[in-house]
């Protein structure tokens, strides 16, 4: 394929001082992730530097989280450079507008990123090629690159890249780019280890809590333990002695930049020469609280709250076609029920941290983040300077799932930095970040559906009460406050001729946050649930119900009273029917189970990637259940990194479970109940089931793989144990006495 490149590609290429070659482009990327940073002048970057020496360094632009983006998006860039991998090393960006919007969320990093990350590639190949054949004096046509050499086809003549980095920096930039066809990729698609292997291996790989600066103080700090409370007094006499403890700062109230999303909250933090004596420092600082409107908040009471929301009538339309509650009305079979999802925290394994030097005329910050063009810029504000000297270093991050797209945690580092005028590093508590987190919203849902006499769905009804995360987000919500609540249920794409979704945003007295695939982990739920209900209803096999209300393969467009192309949702049906069917062949569908054994399947598609589950579980004579086997098959357009999205499925596999059985936040008198592993548990090694991904092959672009593999997991669990206990689950993690 060829491409020729346009100004606003801001293609850069020169020499490095030891007289290599530099190719990059600054290509504005507009993340389809809501929090994005403020518009900056466009810079050029330095994505490919070929030293040389023969050594081919590989910038990569977004912030590793654990998802192999250190991986996936370098070997884009070999691919189309034509470099043996073994040559490659890979660093981490800085903050920075040349590398475009740099956020990881919604699975967008590669989305975002193929196409500069190619032109790039083969902008170096090209210029390297074109050296050669100079030196050469030969035609440019009878040479090409391969390995990191570039070959004259008819002598077998080669010169390494190294040799030819200097010459190629001087010559004019290529304006025809030809990319490679899918069928000549050598790099993507193979297995190929994670670049950050060796380093984590070894313990020398540096995530946020391995940061140590000269002179660098630690830090932790005391919350108010319901949220939206202030600070009403504090002694800090007895917290002040403790050995090792400098400074004890309060930190006031802030949303920086109108974002509520990462607002710094009411505290009182304890600086000290060792996070030791912080801590110990915390323990004995006497503080007290006005624990504000949400004093009396409740998990009892945010579903009564719902429940009256489930009940107004007017509820937002979101979609709503044909005469739905006629439809329902007039079938000769009905089917209701209700369903119920709690808030979820993140529980990254590496809890919130960040380190900053805030200096009188410039700052360095480094740590785990989502967003570092963003969190750069509030610290920036935070401590009053201009924005061109913060330099932000993201470090590797034990976990993400969205809960380091806030940042508090990095604006709460850099006022205390400042306030004792020395590098700091704050120190979440696993406490802290199970109590303090952004949850994922609860939510309630109530679904009719009729079925005429041969069983075909003919009406539905999906009400959903939740909190509004966007009302969470911004302090002026500027955009449609069902915005992030809806995806999975308002765009499922089923066809049913009368069709009616609402949806009721309700207040809850916690904060909440993007949680791994947003609302899709609570709406693939519930809908592919509730279909496997009508499904048993209609006496059908669930698989054949599901490709039934598919319908035929064929792209569709659904319409969402939502702002910008958000309101557009499309689908291939084809692609997802596919997903399906591959699903339940791999899994034997149709075979016999032993008794006491039961399979279950859901499907759910998320921004052009299309993902099935099967699960298998098994039923004990005591009656507990077990998740003995989960077969994923997802199609997310050229498979990049096969071992990342078998990490990434896994990693679903394993949350989905977790949800299922173990994790759920609840609220008494304002507080949060859980605290660690102890009440808010991880899936242990002897719990997790075998799990079988199968990969479809695809010549589309890429289209993430961070969320997707995880929303059908739970679903696809909850159905399995229908069909093995005959009991239906509505409600999430399981509790004592459903089964």
């Amino acid at each position: 394929m060829s491409v020729r490149l346009s100004r606003r590609d801001f293609c850069k290429v020169g020499a490095t001082a030891g007289g290599g070659l530099i190719v990059g482009f600054s290509v504005p990327i507009e993340s389809s992730a809501r929090i994005v940073a403020p518009t900056e002048p466009p810079v050029l970057n330095a994505y490919v530097q070929i030293d040389p020496d023969g050594t081919v360094i590989l910038t990569a632009p977004c912030p590793e989280i654990g998802q192999g983006v250190r991986t996936s998006l370098p070997m884009i860039l070999a691919e189309e450079l034509d470099v043996d991998w073994g040559m490659v090393h890979v660093v981490q960006a800085s903050a920075d507008a040349a590398y475009g919007g740099m956020t990881v969320g919604g699975s967008d990093s590669v989305v975002d990123y193929w196409e500069p990350l190619r032109l790039a590639g083969a902008t170096a190949r090209a210029m390297l090629v074109g050296a050669a054949a100079a030196e050469w004096g030969v035609r440019t046509s009878a040479c090409f690159a391969e390995r990191g050499v570039v070959i004259h086809r008819p002598t077998g003549r080669s010169l390494p890249f190294g040799q030819l980095a200097g010459r190629a920096a001087t010559r004019p930039v290529p304006t025809d780019i030809r990319l490679k066809d899918t069928s000549e990729f050598g790099i993507i698609g193979t297995a190929i280890s994670r670049t950050d292997i060796p380093e984590i291996a070894r313990g020398t790989a540096q995530y946020g809590l391995d940061v140590r600066v000269p002179g660098m103080l630690y830090a932790v700090v005391s919350r108010c333990p319901v949220h939206g409370g202030s600070l009403k007094r504090f002694d800090a006499i007895r917290a002040r002695a403790v050995p090792g403890v400098r400074d004890v700062v309060v930190l006031e109230p802030a949303a920086i930049g109108g974002l509520l999303y990462g607002a710094v909250r009411s505290g009182v933090a304890v600086v000290a020469e060792s996070t030791w004596a912080a801590l110990q420092g915390r323990r004995v600082l006497e503080v007290d609280w006005d624990h504000g409107s949400n004093a009396e908040e409740s998990s009892a009471l945010i579903r009564e709250r719902f429940a009256a929301r489930l009940k107004d009538p007017d509820a937002m339309r979101l979609r709503d076609e044909g005469d739905t509650a006629q439809a329902i009305a007039a079938a000769p079979t009905r089917v209701e029920a209700e369903y119920e999802l709690p808030p979820l925290a993140h529980a990254c394994m590496e809890p919130m941290n960040f380190t900053v030097d805030a200096r009188p005329d410039s700052c360095d910050a480094w740590g785990p983040t989502q967003n570092p063009r963003l969190l750069k810029a509030v610290i920036a504000a935070a401590v009053k300077l201009p924005s061109d000297v913060v330099r932000l270093h993201p470090t590797l991050s034990g976990g993400g799932f969205g809960r380091r797209l806030a940042f508090e945690y990095g604006v709460e580092t850099a006022l205390l930095s400042r306030a004792v005028n020395a590098p700091v590093q704050l120190v979440w508590t696993r406490e802290d970040d199970v109590q303090h987190d952004y949850y994922r919203a609860p939510s309630l849902h109530a679904l009719r559906a009729g079925l005429d006499s041969d069983g075909r769905l003919v009406g539905w009804h999906h009400r959903i009460a939740s909190a509004s995360l966007l009302r969470n987000i911004e302090q002026s919500p500027s955009e449609h406050p069902a915005l992030y609540d809806v995806q999975g249920a308002a765009d499922m794409p089923y066809q049913v001729a009368n069709l009616l979704i609402e949806y009721a945003p309700a207040d809850v007295g916690l904060q909440m946050g993007s949680w791994r695939s947003v609302s899709h982990s609570s709406n693939v739920f519930v809908v592919n649930s509730f279909v496997d209900e009508v499904a048993a209803m209609a006496r059908r096999d669930p698989l054949d119900y599901q490709l039934e209300l598919l319908g035929e393969s064929r792209q569709i467009e659904i319409r969402l009273p939502l702002p910008g192309r958000r309101g557009r949702v499309q689908c291939d049906t084809g692609l997802l029917r596919h997903v399906l069917e591959v699903a339940a062949e791999q899994a034997g569908w149709g075979t016999p189970v032993p008794a006491g054994r039961g399979r279950g399947i859901a499907c759910t598609y998320y921004k052009q990637t299309y993902a099935a589950h099967v699960a298998e579980v098994s039923v004990t004579k005591d009656g507990s259940v077990r998740v003995s086997r989960i077969v994923a098959a997802v199609d997310c357009g050229v498979a990049i990194d096969p071992n990342g999205i078998e990490a990434q499925v896994e990693g679903a596999a394993m949350d989905g479970v977790s949800t299922v059985f173990k994790w759920g936040i609840t609220l008494d008198r304002g507080r949060v109940q859980q605290a660690n592993f102890v009440d808010y548990p991880l899936l242990r090694m002897d719990e997790a089931p075998v799990i079988d991904t199968h990969i479809v092959p695809s010549n589309r672009p890429p289209s993430g793989m961070g969320e997707p593999p995880y929303p059908s997991v739970a679903p696809a669990i909850t159905n399995a144990i229908f069909a093995a206990t005959g009991k239906r689950i509505r409600r999430l993690p399981i509790r004592e006495g459903d089964l």
